[in-house]
């Protein structure tokens, strides 16, 4: 039987008619309520499936073990001035373990290094315990400062990392002279850094008036000449500050902070103590770290 024929533009009705219906079903046409059902529900295996049995796979199992709490008090702290001359500014927060399971601060994470704790980290504070905690504040920057302190925790359901309690410190640091820089890391190679104390005003700004450095306690820094009215500098020494750390009277320094390390204990950082002939700042501090030691 010979095939059937359509004219030619019978054929191309049909076809748009076709397209016409296909376009309407992938724009989302009215189906029946089946089609429906069955495009509005994902599969199991679906990445879009209900969110809830996702949450609820992702969050980790109830084993009924406490979560632990780290409180500060206070949680702010108002030193007022922190002056640029004499001892650095020294107080103590309360750390309290409010859950009930041993709780340990590994460590923390300040704003400024100037705002930190006197005391090494890794160490535990039992359910209920109160440990007192020693903090420094340091005259680095002039003006008004304020810096924030984030401790690390880990302990019994606590996540790696973790983080709990926050103290805010705010303070103004100010004086005659200002040390620049303040704080003193050793460099990788050089032997030695100049430190420029520089008379200053109120709000931190060069004065050309005259002083003079008289000398550096412990004495491992000497004395540059001025190159102008109101400018002073010391150089400090490192392998000065090397023997005088290995030395029988180096070891029983308070300007020291010792740390221990595998092939014994090392100078951590070392305070030095800046004496002028300035009677509105007698004495300036500049701190000094050892570097990778």
């Amino acid at each position: 039987m010979a095939a059937r024929r359509v004219s030619t533009p019978l054929a191309l009705l049909v076809a748009a008619a076709l397209i016409g219906l296909g376009i309407y079903l992938n724009r989302g046409g009215r189906g029946t309520g089946s089609e429906l059902a069955s495009r509005s529900s994902p599969s199991p295996d679906s990445a879009a499936g209900d969110i809830d049995s996702v949450t609820e796979r992702r969050r980790p199992a109830d084993t009924g073990a406490p979560f632990a709490r780290l409180s500060v008090s206070p949680e702010k702290i108002e030193l007022g001035s922190v002056p640029t001359c004499g001892v650095r500014r020294t107080f103590e927060v309360a750390l309290a373990n409010d859950g009930d399971k041993p709780l340990r601060v590994d460590g923390w994470v300040s704003t400024c290094a100037c705002v930190a704790p006197t005391v090494a980290p890794g160490f535990t504070i039992e359910p209920g315990e109160v440990y007192t905690l020693p903090v420094v504040a340091e005259p680095w920057n002039f003006g008004a400062q304020s810096h924030r302190l984030d401790f690390r925790v880990s302990g019994e359901g606590l996540s790696p990392n973790a983080t709990a309690g926050r103290l805010r410190v705010n303070y103004t640091v100010e004086g005659a002279l200002r040390a620049r820089p303040a704080v003193v890391t050793r460099p990788d190679r050089a032997r030695n850094f100049a430190v420029n104390i520089d008379r200053v005003s109120a709000d931190g700004a060069f004065l050309p008036e005259a002083y003079e450095i008289l000398g550096v306690e412990p004495r491992v820094a000497p004395i540059l000449p001025p190159l102008e009215p109101g400018h002073g500098a010391i150089n400090i020494d490192f392998q000065a500050i090397d023997e005088l750390a290995a030395s029988p009277s180096g070891a029983e320094l308070t300007a020291f902070e010792w740390t221990e390390t595998q092939d014994g204990r090392r100078w951590k950082s070392i305070e030095l103590t800046v004496r002028t002939s300035l009677e509105a700042c007698p004495e300036v501090r500049v701190r000094v770290r050892n570097r990778g030691r």
